[in-house]
């Protein structure tokens, strides 16, 4: 029954077609029919479950403005949750895992996500998430078959309190985008809210309630990066580096940011080591050109990340 309304002249659309005399001689026809008329008579269901369940909810800061590389160091004007859609199945993004979706398998068919490249949009339709569309991502069609997602609600809490309703927004409510070429991805504008954590529950058709996010800190809980230092070697102005240069690199986070932090320093190949996990890290500038320095810093509320670019000369 799945795969038969995905035939025929107008796939996976519902079907208009009556029960009369014309038609009663052509059984595809009527199955077409007569499964429309039982799906009617079904509602949808939230969208239960870990592998379904929202888990990369995040803040992203809206700086005043960039200073003269182009990288922030102001404060943030404003600032929004941002989270992936999540309903496994739905490979069309409609709202709802249903029998459309199987066109979208049959469409993307084969597709291999590329070694070390951004995968293309047609990889939403892995399902099984084994890196290949294929057969075997029908399966999750019919194991999550009717799981709806019609929007969110926001939820907020003080960290020592109970989440409570803050909104409930439908999708086409939300700021909804693509990014990375293949995620549907959902952004909030929250400034101004006095909470200190934050999570989304998605809600169905019928206002029923999935299973909850993962937990993002408020701005002023999670990482937030004030500088890098020294701030001569990324600000375009004192002294250049030059190789077989030593340089002690550290990042100064804002007063009210929680600790515990975890550090990810990648110096782009600049260094030796060309890695850290310290707050503060010397290095060994061994290589000659421009590069890319990257700096995360991480706490159990969320990440910030800081980027600045940084050229070697020799000697």
């Amino acid at each position: 029954m799945l795969l038969l309304g995905c035939q025929g002249s107008a796939p996976c659309v519902k079907s208009n077609i009556h029960h009369n005399d014309a038609l009663t001689s052509n059984p595809y026809y009527v199955l077409v029919s007569k499964f429309w008329e039982e799906r009617a008579r079904l509602t949808s269901k939230p969208s239960f479950g870990g592998d379904v369940a929202v888990g990369d909810l995040h803040h992203i800061l809206e700086p005043l403005g960039p200073n003269s590389i182009g990288i922030s160091a102001l404060p943030p004007e404003r600032y929004s949750l941002v989270w992936s859609y999540r309903n496994v199945g739905d490979y069309d993004w409609d709202g709802e895992v249903s029998v459309a979706d199987i066109t979208q398998v049959a469409d993307f068919f084969g597709y291999t996500a590329p070694d070390g490249q951004t995968p293309s949009y047609k990889l939403k339709a892995d399902g099984d998430g084994n890196g290949e569309v294929g057969v075997s991502d029908i399966t999750p069609i019919a194991y999550n078959y009717l799981s709806a997602v019609s929007g969110y609600i926001i939820q907020g809490s003080q960290l020592d309190g109970e989440f409570t309703d803050i909104v409930q927004i439908d999708d086409e409510a939300l700021g909804v985008q693509i990014f990375h070429g293949w995620h549907k991805t959902i952004s909030w504008d929250c400034t101004g809210q006095e909470y200190d954590l934050f999570r989304v529950v998605p809600v169905d058709l019928n206002g029923q309630r999935s299973s909850p996010s993962n937990i993002a800190g408020s701005v002023w809980i999670q990482p937030n990066i004030l500088s890098v230092s020294p701030t001569w070697v990324w600000s375009g102005g004192g002294e250049p580096s030059y190789v077989g240069q030593e340089i002690t690199f550290s990042v100064e986070l804002s007063e009210e940011s929680v600790p515990p932090f975890a550090y990810d320093w990648d110096f782009g190949g600049a260094s030796a080591p060309n890695t850290s996990t310290e707050q503060q890290v010397m290095v060994n500038m061994t290589e000659i050109g421009e590069f890319w320095i990257h700096i995360s810093v991480s706490n159990q509320w969320g990440t910030d990340s800081w980027s600045f670019p940084v050229v070697v000369n020799p000697v």
